[in-house]
C-alpha cells in the first residue's frame, strides 16, 4: 500500500506541475474534457488510501505504546 500511496502522489505532482508548465506530459489518459477527469479519479484514490492507512496506523497503536509527554 505506501508504494501505491507514492506512485499516485508522484503522478498527481506530475499534474500539478502540467497545469503550471504545459511542457510535462501527464502520463494517465487524456479524455474529451482533457487530463482532469482522470487525475480526480487518482485524487480521491490517493485520499481514500492515505486516510485508511493513516486509519490503521492509529489503530495499531495501543495506549500503552503512545505515551504523551506532558512535562515539556
Amino acid at each position: 500500500m505506501p508504494r501505491t500511496l507514492a506512485i499516485s502522489d508522484d503522478e498527481l505532482l506530475i499534474y500539478q506541475m502540467y497545469k503550471k508548465n504545459q511542457n510535462i506530459v501527464p502520463t494517465l489518459r487524456h479524455t474529451g474534457a482533457g487530463y482532469y477527469t482522470e487525475y480526480r479519479k487518482l485524487e480521491h484514490f490517493f485520499t481514500n488510501l492515505f486516510f485508511q492507512m493513516f486509519r490503521e496506523r492509529i489503530i495499531s497503536i495501543s495506549e500503552d505504546e503512545y505515551v504523551i509527554d506532558d512535562k515539556n
